[in-house]
Formats: C-alpha cells, sequence, structure tokens
C-alpha cells in the first residue's frame, strides 16, 4: 500500500507536468520527477511553468496539483531508499483518503 501510494503520485506528477518519473536528458538535479516537482512546488511561479501547459489553471486546480506532493512525502526519496527500507512517515490509510479526497 506505502509505496502504491507513492507510485500514483509520481504517476500524478507524470501527467500534470507531462515529464517522465526519471528523465536522463535532465541535469542531475532534475533526474527524479519527486525532487524536482518539489523544487518547483517552492513558488508559486515555478510551480505553474512546470504544469503542462494544457491544464487550465485556476486556484482550485493549482491546490489539487499542490496536494500531489502530499502523496511522495519521504524523508529521503524513494530512488535513495533500498529496497526494504520502510519509511516512517509514509500516510496512513486514512490520509490517503482524505488527500484524495481533497484532489
Amino acid at each position: 500500500m506505502k509505496v502504491d501510494v507513492f507510485s500514483f503520485g509520481v504517476i500524478l506528477m507524470e501527467l500534470i507536468t507531462g515529464r517522465k518519473a526519471l528523465d536522463e536528458t535532465q541535469s542531475e538535479d532534475s533526474l527524479h520527477i519527486v525532487a524536482w516537482f518539489g523544487r518547483m512546488h517552492v513558488n508559486k511561479d515555478t510551480f505553474q511553468q512546470a504544469i503542462d501547459p494544457t491544464i487550465e489553471l485556476d486556484e482550485d486546480t493549482l491546490a489539487s496539483i499542490s496536494t500531489v506532493k502530499s502523496l511522495t512525502a519521504t524523508p529521503k526519496p524513494l530512488y535513495q531508499t533500498g529496497p526494504y527500507e520502510e519509511s516512517s512517515s509514509f500516510h496512513s490509510d486514512q490520509q490517503v483518503v482524505s488527500i484524495l479526497l481533497s484532489l
């Protein structure tokens, strides 16, 4: 379940931005979509530029897209976590349902 939620968040990021989860054509700091999306999310202007231009942006849509980042909230990115390590900051089932309902 926990990895599924993270993966779902990554898939949503791919749909929202039009980027691949792992884009080897990008610089190392922009290689992984989760890290890149997190940096873009810090500033409203860069966040809006990161979103696929075919998506009509209003305040509600921006708030929903912003919520996607919380689906991938981990203490360190998944690509740095070993296959048997489990993150202690993954969301509970109720938190996931709450996040998804806000979308």
